[in-house]
């Protein structure tokens, strides 16, 4: 999808998805308590293009769908979505039948407004990929995902578990140091906060009123991230999960807050 029809659906979902998230947001993986202030205002975010999203990665995600994993099977698990950025970028690459599970309800609804929009077949449903689960799933992909947690063989060995025996697991993960939320120098947070309010302000006809310094400012106070330290580590990780990594490659992307680095694995049980 090009970015003016990315940029029309999100503009057309800003302001319902933050009403969603008043009312279902109870707490999920960003924040256990309250997430509210995370998926209320991600796509605002998102359509400003200052929080992290696949399609940062999209020819690794095309490449891993169509050469290494069997799209053909459809049987593919969305494991924690912020929005429908995920899901939708599978529908692209020719996923005709896209399952997303999340433990927040609001991420879901979104995807399911926008699946029905667009006239697609996502099947949503609310979990913890860290319990278990009954189904099970050939391709199992996320982005960034396991950035959200700080013990990162709770969510892994809930994905292995998730998978048929030969099934893939696609996804990033950032390189770097942590961040309990709000741990970033004073010139990097300042720096942010005046990125997110410019390009507000250059699109202000297309998006709701908003406090936007105010927004930006909670989620540089809020949002933790617990990358890892090296490639060593990811072997590690996967290795313990049951999962042998086929793929690792590293790049870096324009990030959130300043240039980021990143892992982009492919793995299988």
């Amino acid at each position: 999808m090009d970015n003016d029809k990315m940029n029309s659906l999100y503009q057309k979902f800003i302001v319902e998805g933050h009403s969603i998230s008043l009312k279902e947001c109870v707490g999920g993986y960003p924040n256990a308590n309250d997430c509210s202030w995370y998926h209320g205002n991600w796509m605002l975010l998102r359509y400003l293009g200052v929080v992290s999203n696949p399609y940062w990665h999209e020819k690794f995600y095309r490449n891993a769908l169509e050469n290494v994993c069997d799209i053909k099977k459809d049987n593919l698990l969305v494991a924690g979505t912020a929005d429908f950025s995920m899901p939708l970028l599978c529908s692209e690459i020719g996923v005709n039948n896209v399952s997303v599970c999340d433990i927040c309800k609001t991420p879901l609804k979104i995807c399911s407004r926008v699946s029905e929009y667009l006239n697609l077949n996502w099947n949503t449903f609310a979990h913890d990929i860290c319990s278990e689960i009954s189904m099970k799933y050939d391709v199992v992909i996320n982005d960034a995902f396991l950035s959200r947690f700080k013990n990162k063989e709770i969510p892994l060995k809930g994905i292995a578990n998730t998978l048929n025996s030969g099934g893939y697991y696609v996804t990033t993960l950032k390189m770097g140091k942590l961040n309990r939320g709000g741990e970033v120098e004073d010139s990097v947070k300042k720096h942010f906060i005046e990125k997110v309010e410019r390009r507000y302000f250059e699109h202000s006809n297309s998006l709701p009123e908003v406090s936007i310094q105010d927004i930006a400012n909670e989620y540089v106070k809020k949002m933790s991230s617990f990358p890892v330290s090296g490639e060593m580590e990811v072997y590690q990780l996967f290795e313990t999960a049951g999962l042998k990594v086929l793929l690792i490659e590293r790049d870096i992307v324009e990030g959130e807050y300043e240039p980021s680095e990143y892992f982009r694995i492919i793995a299988q049980k």
